[in-house]
């Protein structure tokens, strides 16, 4: 910050938003509970998804120990906030289901990293 400070005065100013985003590690998410979301999606749509996701929980696996090194491939985010924003919990409860509101929240701010370390700068 101090660097871009040097080349326009205006930067901590509120003119810039910078994105600061703490890691986070998918270990502790239940994939078992991935089957509950996606109720509003067709079954391409749902199986893309599901791909994708498992593909972004295996990369943020212990992400606190390897941070910026970690090489986060590009994905249909909008396709995995959809996914993960509908959920199949309607009805009786079941076991499995238990802590699906908190998986939902881990899910969403994971997906937000991925978004973000996905991005590619020329500089």
């Amino acid at each position: 910050m101090m660097k871009a400070r040097q080349y326009n005065r205006r930067i901590l100013d509120g003119e810039t938003v910078a994105t600061f985003i703490p890691f986070r590690k998918s270990n502790g998410i239940d994939r078992n509970q991935l089957k509950y979301f996606g109720s509003g999606l067709s079954g391409i749509e749902k199986n893309d998804a599901l791909n994708q996701l498992n593909g972004l929980l295996d990369t943020f696996t212990d992400a606190k120990e390897y941070g910026s090194i970690l090489n986060v491939e590009p994905c249909d985010w909008a396709l995995l906030r959809r996914f993960v924003g509908t959920s199949e919990n309607e009805g009786q409860i079941e076991l499995g289901s238990l802590g699906l509101e908190e998986t939902k929240e881990r899910l969403k701010l994971l997906i937000d990293i991925g978004q973000v370390m996905a991005q590619k700068y020329d500089v």
